[in-house]
């Protein structure tokens, strides 16, 4: 897959052409990435009194969906989901925010 998209989405945020690489952008990618998600997990950990799994999964995959296929293309950063020239990047990253759903249910059921 050419590129990770919070890199990509970093990269277009940053001043200077949005396409070129730019300096940090790794790392500057995986905090950003890092803190989307926990504000993410926190908003469902507000919103819900019991995080079952179904309900997490669910969650994370209209956040992924409303990231791909709304905001994320929208400004041009990448394409919508639904028009990925990547092969497989779809499916990998709605399996990655299975876990992450799967995942965040099972956190905030424990701390509970």
């Amino acid at each position: 897959m050419p590129g990770q998209p919070p890199k990509h989405i970093v990269r277009a945020a940053l001043p200077g052409h949005r396409h070129r690489p730019k300096r940090g952008e790794n790392i500057l990618g995986a905090a950003a990435h890092l803190g989307f998600g926990t504000a993410c997990g926190a908003v469902f950990a507000l919103l819900t009194r019991r995080a079952g799994v179904p309900l997490g999964v669910g969650y994370a995959l209209l956040v992924w969906l409303g990231a791909y296929q709304g905001w994320v293309p929208a400004p041009n950063i990448l394409p919508p989901a639904s028009h990925d020239p990547a092969r497989g990047r779809p499916a990998v990253m709605a399996a990655a925010h299975v876990v992450y759903g799967t995942t965040l249910a099972l956190a905030i059921r424990a701390m509970r």
